[in-house]
């Protein structure tokens, strides 16, 4: 549910437009079915359906290893559905989470983490190995295959934590699943690449062996591939559901200005403090945004959204209301403070009024993290706020349909329903 609610609410970005004219003029041909109607081929789908999932960052972020999973692999699992017909959604649901436990396995609870300190996205790396896992159920390749497959996914991978506030981070998302899809079709077709780039180790660089695909990014060996541990549970249960259309770390600090909100009922505020993680503002590098992908990873910014109580719609991130004055004064006042013990998860915010007053926030768990999931109904008032603009009145259909998956067919239905407008 989640998923389509973020793909159609990224259907209509500008990046998107640029991709579906780009395809227009590839004209691949395919029975991948595509949410802004017609088809292409798998690769092609997966590519527009993933970057479109990831557009407005309000796709679910797996906590421990720092990357979104759901995006690139539902949308690789999804541009299968052409070429397997008798596929239920039993099934796709069984490869999603063989996918989805792949790559989280791997990333263990360090070299997500690690990628990201040092300039890459995690996305890139394990959403390609669980988009290629996924792709592999999928196919029904066999264990030597889907080693194949994973291999020649981590070796297309790339993707940098700098892109965050551009096209490029969506984008890189969509090349995530792109990659997917073409190395389970290429192992399959015999195609052979080396399991060996999941080993550990490798020395010093410069030594006769470097190591494989972890020692490439992280080379001081703080972080490699993990042994899965599927003792430990099932990732899948650990991920998190976003609650606002903007990086992960920022969501708590809008839970703390909205709680303040109320109390501060109009009176002038003179300074606001927001206490983070150290690298939150690595990744939420704009202090004064311009475009609404700058916004989403700005702290100021949407730290005065939610001190102002202003709903997190796209009309909200739009660079006339990030001009607007009253906007604007505010998020001059705040002051971002990185603060060691803090995580991803927690902040708080702290105002300080004209009368001198100080009034804090202080949240220990964002909205949205596995320990603090979304009701059934938050998860619908996003559904709706972000597939309504798109869908209009057949909104409540496809929600209807979508809340009886894995039923048989209930997939198929729910393009059939979002291109009968498209």
């Amino acid at each position: 549910m989640d998923w389509f609610a973020c793909t159609l609410g990224g259907i209509n970005d500008p990046l998107v437009s640029i991709l579906q004219r780009r395809l227009k003029v590839w004209s691949p041909s395919g029975s991948a079915p595509l949410l802004t109607g017609h088809y292409s081929a798998p690769a092609f789908a997966a590519l527009l359906h993933a970057t479109a999932a990831h557009t407005t960052d309000f796709d679910d972020t797996h906590i421990w290893t720092d990357a979104h999973f759901s995006g690139p692999t539902w949308a690789a699992i999804l541009a299968q559905l052409g070429d397997k017909p008798q596929a239920s959604d039993a099934f796709l649901c069984k490869a999603f989470v063989a996918g989805f436990e792949t790559g989280t396995k791997l990333g263990g609870r360090r070299l997500g983490h690690a990628m990201v300190h040092r300039g890459f996205q995690a996305t890139a790396m394990l959403g390609r190995l669980s988009g290629a896992a996924a792709c592999s159920v999928m196919a029904g390749l066999d264990a030597q295959r889907t080693a194949m497959a994973l291999s020649i996914a981590g070796c297309q991978t790339a993707g940098l934590s700098i892109a965050a506030g551009t096209m490029m981070k969506p984008f890189n998302g969509g090349k995530t699943a792109f990659d997917a899809v073409i190395a389970a079709e290429l192992a399959a077709d015999g195609f052979i690449a080396d399991p060996a780039l999941f080993e550990q180790g490798g020395g010093e660089i410069g030594a006769q062996r470097i190591g494989g695909l972890a020692r490439a990014f992280v080379q001081d060996g703080y972080a490699e591939f993990a042994y899965p541990d599927f003792a430990a549970g099932w990732e899948i249960l650990r991920n998190s559901t976003k609650a606002y259309p903007c990086l992960h770390g920022i969501g708590p600090v809008i839970d703390a200005a909205r709680e303040l909100s109320a109390q501060i009922a109009g009176r002038k505020i003179v300074k606001v403090r927001a206490y983070v993680g150290p690298s939150v503002p690595k990744i939420a590098r704009y202090d004064r945004p311009a475009t609404a992908h700058e916004g989403r990873f700005s702290i100021q910014y949407c730290a005065a959204l939610g001190l102002l109580d202003r709903p997190f719609t796209e009309q909200n991130f739009a660079p006339d209301v990030m001009r607007s004055p009253e906007v604007e004064q505010l998020v001059n006042r705040v002051e971002v403070v990185p603060t060691e013990g803090r995580k991803m998860y927690n902040a708080a915010v702290d105002v300080t009024l004209d009368t001198g007053e100080v009034l804090l926030a202080d949240v220990p768990l964002g909205r949205g993290h596995p320990g603090r999931p979304l009701t059934a109904q938050e998860l619908q008032a996003k559904f709706c706020m972000l597939v309504e603009p798109v869908l209009g009145s057949l909104t409540a259909e496809l929600v209807d349909v979508l809340r009886e998956f894995p039923r048989n067919g209930t997939i198929r239905h729910a393009f059939e329903i979002v291109t009968r407008v498209r």
